[in-house]
């Protein structure tokens, strides 16, 4: 594998991609996106290839070898990856914009190091991407962290599949987000999600006295 540094930005680019360009292997294909700013390629290529040489294809491609995730990385999108893959940064289902019918499947197995994320795209109608572990194990940081793109109120069935028969821990896991509250449930096999917007201070305080009133009102009753 060979090292590219010095790119502005790794956000459009996934593991699996083919890449092309001057002093770049022919056939390369991203093995591991580093961090915001590095990658590593399947092929040699040489010192001359940059990001300015750098391009890239949409859409898919089947695994084949071990895959990691560096920290500022994210691998993503709705092909097959039959190979291990271990995750210090995210793993994305979908490409981070449509929310419907859009699945990644990880077939041979995932692991989640401390600190990493699940991104997950949610939609109107209770669409949703999803991650599908069916075919392999998977394990999960203790308090594994998510991001919602376009979060919304409603009920997701199914956005974590294959998770294993026993329970992941996912009354542990956390969404970080003032405006909403996101309960992560497991069904036996699968991971489901409930989102509810979260009353303003305001309303939670006018909730609170309305039942303060009543109390006191029905204790003078009696």
């Amino acid at each position: 594998n060979f090292k590219i540094t010095g790119l502005a930005s790794t956000a459009d680019l996934r593991v699996g991609q083919a890449v092309s360009g001057t002093g770049i292997g022919a056939g390369a294909v991203i093995t591991t996106i580093l961090s915001g700013t590095s990658i590593m390629v399947s092929q040699a290529s040489s010192a001359a290839a940059t990001v300015a040489d750098l391009s890239f294809s949409t859409g898919s491609a089947l695994g084949t070898g071990p895959v990691s995730v560096g920290v500022n990385g994210t691998l993503g999108g709705e092909g097959t990856i039959m190979s291990l893959i271990t995750v210090d940064g995210a793993l994305m289902g979908g490409d981070g914009s449509a929310a419907t019918g859009t699945t990644l499947f990880a077939a041979g197995g995932v692991s989640f190091a401390d600190g990493s994320v699940i991104k997950l795209t949610l939609g109107a109608g209770n669409t949703h991407t999803s991650i599908d572990f069916t075919g392999g194990a998977v394990t999960f940081d203790l308090d594994q962290a998510f991001v919602l793109t376009n979060i919304q109120e409603g009920s997701y069935d199914n956005i974590l599949l294959g998770v294993g028969g026993i329970d992941p821990g996912v009354n542990n896991w956390t969404y970080v987000d003032g405006l909403y509250e996101a309960v992560f449930s497991y069904d036996g096999a699968n991971v489901d999600l409930n989102v509810t917007l979260v009353p303003e201070p305001s309303t939670a305080l006018l909730i609170a006295a309305g039942g303060l009133v009543t109390l006191v009102f029905r204790r003078r009753l009696k």
